[in-house]
């Protein structure tokens, strides 16, 4: 028992912070015989034990989680809660899980996509709603098979995105669905497009084409994009400054996370400050809508410090994979 105690974690709770630290293990000074121990008496070793735990937290020569509770992010968002093809049909998952979860945004895939057996937009709009879900995300390039996408034309693209708008028209949850023209175009139809400025001004040609086809279909869709693989500072600055020279701008901005945690709060802070700089009237919703590596989702300790980076940023994501 005397050891479990020292090296138990001391807690001191100090003014505006709390600091957690584990004090390293003491070696006991006395014996202890292996009978029975006096209740009326307390071993030296657990003395020291105890006094040396404290003088640890008070030297800080220990590891502190040192937590500010002077210092706020605002009111909370939820706004990590999100998935990627997280819903496949009504009733799977169910809408108590759903709703257990705060699930506060979906991706998937365009009514009759070819990309996945289920989750098929327009099935999944209804329970994902219902069971108190904010927005569908259609990626409107899986409709699609394969991944990278089999495009041959954009006119064939073109007679796809079409179809698909005019479906979500017929949906009683239209106001519900946000269109995601593009997934990761970087790595797919405009490949290179973060170090060649004649890709990324071709890419930027058809985003505008694009963008007006489809409003011309439903004025009131909202659109999200670029959707680049990663955040690339450059070219989302290019980007920028073309939609907003080209009246083109998305309604959410939209990139994926799929490294490290750490990088979230750089990352978006460096986008704000793009917004800023280009000249932006207003900042963009931003919706990470793919984010954390695929080995980290099975270790909540790691999950934990995305959950925590998009809180922080109070930004919307979708945990990939």
């Amino acid at each position: 028992m005397r050891r479990q105690l020292a090296a138990a974690a001391a807690i001191l709770l100090t003014g505006s912070g709390l600091i957690l630290t584990a004090a390293p293990e003491a070696q006991s000074s006395g014996t202890q015989s292996s009978g029975t121990q006096s209740s009326g008496t307390q071993s030296s070793g657990t003395r020291s034990s105890g006094t040396q735990a404290s003088r640890a937290v008070a030297a800080g020569t220990s590891n502190n989680l040192v937590v500010n509770l002077g210092s706020t992010t605002g009111a909370f968002d939820g706004g990590a809660s999100g998935s990627l093809y997280g819903i496949y049909d009504q009733g799977v998952p169910t809408g108590n899980l759903i709703g257990g979860m705060g699930l506060v945004t979906t991706d998937t895939k365009a009514q009759d996509g070819q990309q996945h057996p289920g989750s098929d937009a327009l099935e999944i709009a209804k329970p994902f709603t219902a069971s108190g879900g904010r927005d569908v995300y259609i990626y409107m390039t899986d409709v699609y098979r394969n991944f990278p996408y089999e495009r041959t034309t954009y006119a064939q693209y073109q007679g796809y995105m079409k179809t698909e708008v005019q479906q979500v028209l017929t949906s009683p949850g239209k106001n519900r669905i946000i269109l995601v023209p593009y997934n990761e175009p970087d790595g797919n139809w405009f490949a290179g497009l973060t170090a060649n400025a004649a890709t990324l001004a071709a890419f930027e040609a058809e985003w505008k084409q694009t963008y007006d086809f489809i409003k011309g279909l439903w004025p009131q869709a909202r659109i999200a994009g670029p959707n680049f693989s990663g955040f690339f500072p450059a070219a989302l600055g290019s980007f920028l400054r073309f939609c907003l020279k080209n009246h083109c701008l998305p309604d959410i901005m939209t990139w994926h996370e799929l490294q490290v945690a750490s990088t979230v709060r750089t990352d978006v802070g460096a986008y704000r400050t793009l917004e800023t700089t280009v000249g932006l009237p207003k900042h963009l919703p931003v919706n990470l809508d793919e984010y954390a590596a695929r080995y980290q989702l099975t270790s909540p300790g790691q999950v934990v410090a995305w959950l925590s980076a998009l809180e922080a940023t109070k930004t919307d994501g979708d945990l990939a994979y």
